[in-house]
């Protein structure tokens, strides 16, 4: 978690020794607050999904406690921050970690979908 005071210094470290910062989309329950930055010429970005429930539940699993399917309402906030990335990184990941089933799967041609249209 970042205090008030740690956000930029963070940042600045990561940049200072080209280590890049995850973006991360991730439950409430979480804390973990969404920080759109490049400190790097690879850019990452997580998703973990939103559900509260299986994130604080200690699922037995990893599968289990990221079972969460995104809807394109979403995901969409996110073509936006995946563009700034891309202005400013050389290369952009987008790892869906929402590994329940196929959801990862689908939410990935889902945001491949939306990344087409925004272009």
């Amino acid at each position: 978690m970042f205090g008030p005071d740690d956000l930029g210094r963070t940042v600045g470290w990561l940049a200072d020794h080209d280590l890049t910062l995850v973006v991360v989309d991730a439950p409430k329950a979480s804390e973990l607050p969404v920080v759109v930055a490049v400190t790097a010429d690879l850019a990452v970005v997580r998703l973990h999904g939103r559900s509260d429930d299986t994130w604080k539940a200690g699922a037995a699993t990893a599968a289990e406690r990221f079972r969460y399917l995104y809807d394109r309402r979403e995901l969409r906030p996110w073509v936006p921050r995946v563009e700034q990335l891309a202005e400013q990184a050389s290369e952009v990941h987008v790892l869906l970690n929402n590994c329940y089933q196929d959801f990862g799967v689908r939410n990935a041609a889902d945001m491949n979908d939306l990344m087409a249209t925004a272009a």
